[in-house]
Order: C-alpha cells, then sequence, then structure tokens
C-alpha cells in the first residue's frame, strides 16, 4: 500500500514530525507538497470559489482539496491496489502497520476506509461490515470532521478525480457524507476503533475553532454566507429543508429500523 501525506501547513517543524512518524513506525512514505491559493487557477477560481453559488470553498480550502487529488492522482501513477492519504497533522496508532497490511493483503470490499476519530460521535450501525483484525469496519450514516487520515481504493480514486464534489465542497464531507454522490457511488466505512487523530483533537472532545490550519478560513466562509444570507435565500430554503426536516427524519427512520445511533469511535494509540 502506497502512504502519502499532504505538507499543508508547509512548516519544516511540522513535517519533520510527521515523517519521524511514519518513520517510527517503519512505514514508506511520500510527500506532497500542498497547493497553496496562489497555486489555484483564474477558472478554478471563479467556478469553485464563487460565494453567490450555491456550493463553494475558499481559497485555502480549494487549495487544500486540490491536494488530496494531487495525492490520488500520485498513486494512480503507481500500480499500488490502495493508498494511505494523510495530512501533516495526524497523529499515527502503532497498529496503524499491521492494518494497512492486512487492508492491503485481503482487499476488503471497500473504496474508502475513514481510519480518523475527531472525537464526535459518529452515526453507525449496530453491527459491523467487515474486520480487519481487531478493528472493525462500519457504515456511516453521518460525516466526520476532518480527512486527515483515510485509505482509498484505485476505483475510489479514479471516481473521485472523475467528479467535482471535493472542489465545491470541504474534502472531508464530499468524502464521507453519506449522503453526497461519492460515498452513494461508491463503499464509505469508518473504521473503529480508529487509527488516526488531529493533534489538537488527542484526548479532549473536538473544539472546531482552532481545530486545523483551515479553520479560520472555514469561519471567514460561514461569515461570508451569513452576510449573503438574502442572496442566497434560493439555496438557503432548500438547504434548511434538507438538513433540520429531511436529514432529521432519516435519521430517525434509520434509528427505528436499522438501528442505527450515534457512538463513540475511540482512538487506539498503540
Amino acid at each position: 500500500m502506497r502512504c502519502y501525506y499532504i505538507n499543508l501547513a508547509r512548516r519544516t517543524d511540522r513535517r519533520a514530525t510527521m515523517e519521524q512518524r511514519f518513520s517510527g513506525l517503519g512505514l514508506d512514505y511520500e510527500r506532497i507538497e500542498a497547493l497553496t491559493p496562489a497555486s489555484i487557477t483564474a477558472d478554478q477560481r471563479n467556478r469553485y470559489c464563487d460565494p453567490n453559488a450555491h456550493a463553494w470553498q475558499s481559497e485555502g480550502e480549494l487549495a487544500c482539496s486540490l491536494s488530496h487529488l494531487e495525492a490520488m492522482r500520485r498513486f494512480l501513477a503507481t500500480p499500488a491496489s490502495y493508498a494511505a492519504i494523510f495530512e501533516d497533522d495526524a497523529i499515527l496508532s502503532g497498529s496503524l502497520p499491521a492494518v494497512l497490511a492486512e487492508f492491503d493483503s485481503t482487499r476488503p470490499a471497500v473504496d474508502i476506509l475513514r481510519l480518523e476519530t475527531d472525537n464526535t460521535r459518529m452515526r453507525l450501525l449496530p453491527h459491523d461490515e467487515g474486520e480487519i483484525g481487531e478493528f472493525a469496519m462500519y457504515r456511516l450514516f453521518n460525516t466526520g470532521g476532518a480527512a486527515a487520515g483515510y485509505i482509498v481504493s484505485r476505483k475510489g480514486a479514479e471516481r473521485v478525480l472523475a467528479g467535482e464534489e471535493i472542489l465545491f465542497d470541504l474534502t472531508d464531507q464530499a468524502l464521507f457524507n453519506p449522503y453526497a454522490p461519492i460515498s452513494r457511488d461508491l463503499t464509505v466505512r469508518q473504521l473503529v476503533p480508529a487509527l488516526v487523530i488531529q493533534e489538537d483533537r488527542l484526548g479532549q472532545r473536538a473544539n472546531r475553532v482552532g481545530s486545523s490550519d483551515l479553520e479560520h478560513q472555514r469561519l471567514d466562509r460561514d461569515r461570508l454566507d451569513r452576510a449573503n444570507f438574502w442572496r442566497r435565500a434560493n439555496y438557503n430554503f432548500p438547504d434548511f429543508l434538507a438538513r433540520d426536516i429531511v436529514l432529521p427524519l432519516a435519521n430517525l427512520w434509520l434509528r427505528l429500523t436499522r438501528g442505527a445511533a450515534k457512538r463513540d469511535v475511540p482512538f487506539k494509540a498503540d
């Protein structure tokens, strides 16, 4: 399995720390220098960063998404069947190498496996849909709040690169939202317990403010959304219906018929 990490912060200390983590686990890796807003073309800016559009990203968020796509392109240029992609603030479990090796050898029917926890509860079915040693893979019914560690198959990478979902939406939302096109086309699962956690979320409940290098840009985007509330009314009303009426009803139905409920996804350090 190929391992890639995206050097989002572009800081020497962050890079050195991440490379020490890989070396300490005996994992080979390839560093992907993250794109920056300066790398975004005028066409990309106009298409994906327009705050008057229904779906859009800030330039920093788009640069992050483009960096994940670059990692997938590098992976597809190799003969490997799977890639594990990480961001540069990921804490890696000591169990990670064994799980990656067993996943590579057993080849479960999973296209994207989220390896991460962000210390928020995930809505999962009461039973797993496959095991890798002591770890289990569950179907997600809500989106995890980060994309700092996941496995992707060749089929998964080809599907992500063929569409624009990851360019119009945040990387984690595009990849893991169970109601979004990628999850409808691919088999997307959550590993329990998790093998990856972002540095500032280790040992505490997720704190949105300051939780990543991109967080201030996400907050800026939220403020701009609110400032343009009436201009975006034709988008806001359908979004409200989907988020606050349809989705809660769907979650209630899943709980009553399939037992899906929110549960903790712990990080297994060793």
